[in-house]
């Protein structure tokens, strides 16, 4: 499959994996009978901590999840039907377009999810962990969502390496089933599969090698991580020799727990 096919297909499978979860918030308010609102103050969401990782393509426009939990215990107002508009506190990251969910009732807190088109103004590394809401005519308020880590795929290599196949594409926890197309006629040697922030590292040993024009499949039941989050979303990124010279390749996007049912991500955001 070609590349530019695959970034559409993986794009197509994102946006219908955050649709998903949409619907499902939506199905799951809708079944709530009673009208749930929450007298916290403004700034007294609950974020759960998402992990975001991710290469954009040039001007590209992409959809992440931002999943929180707020306080439904007592009567008032609820602060997200509020909102005027949300930004980031990187001036490098513009948040495009943003639609706000909101889900069932588990202990007294209503699980919503914040999904922001975001695009990319730099050619570095940028990185990110709060946003600020800004409400109508109440005060903005600060929060942590998590972490979002960007670069656009100047510096890759995408012409030796291809996706082929049945691959991950999403799974409860951090896991990879990766079909590898060697696109060339010399061997690949596999070094690494990693993420831009090098949170997620998987060494290869052994037997790593891809032959000219030949396809290997590749499992990696875990990874070595610096530290758990609730969800993820990521872009693997693969290093390899080839020639003696080393290239990066990135493969298409994955999420790990954004498909998770109501109840398992609200007991992830309140533990």
């Amino acid at each position: 499959m070609k590349r530019k096919n695959l970034t559409l297909l993986v794009a197509v499978i994102l946006a219908l994996s955050a649709l998903i979860v949409i619907v499902l918030l939506s199905i799951n308010n809708m079944s709530t009978d009673e009208d749930v609102t929450t007298s916290s103050k403004p700034e007294d969401l609950n974020f759960a901590d998402n992990y975001i990782s991710y290469i954009l393509e040039e001007e590209e426009t992409m959809r992440f999840n931002l999943f929180g939990a707020q306080d439904v215990s007592t009567d008032g107002p609820s602060f997200l039907d509020s909102v005027d508009f949300i930004s980031l506190n990187n001036e490098n990251i513009d948040i495009i377009d943003y639609e706000i969910s909101q889900g069932d009732v588990f202990d007294n807190h209503q699980l919503f999810n914040i999904l922001i088109d975001v695009q990319l103004d730099s050619d570095e590394l940028e990185e990110t962990t709060k946003l600020t809401i800004h409400y109508d005519q109440l005060s903005d308020a600060v929060f942590t969502f998590g972490t979002l880590i960007l670069k656009n795929d100047k510096g890759f290599n995408q012409l030796e390496l291809d996706v082929t196949g049945e691959n991950t594409l999403a799974s409860p926890h951090p896991e990879l089933e990766v079909n590898l197309s060697n696109q060339t006629s010399d061997t690949i040697e596999l070094a690494k599969i990693y993420d831009l922030a090098n949170h997620f590292v998987f060494e290869f040993e052994g037997d790593n090698q891809i032959v000219g024009n030949a396809t290997e499949s590749f499992n990696i039941p875990e990874f070595k991580e610096m530290e758990q989050h609730d969800f993820y979303t990521i872009t693997p990124i693969v290093e390899y020799v080839s020639n003696d010279e080393t290239n990066h390749y990135y493969m298409p996007g994955v999420v790990f727990g954004v498909m998770d049912t109501g109840e398992d991500k609200m007991k992830k955001i309140l533990d």
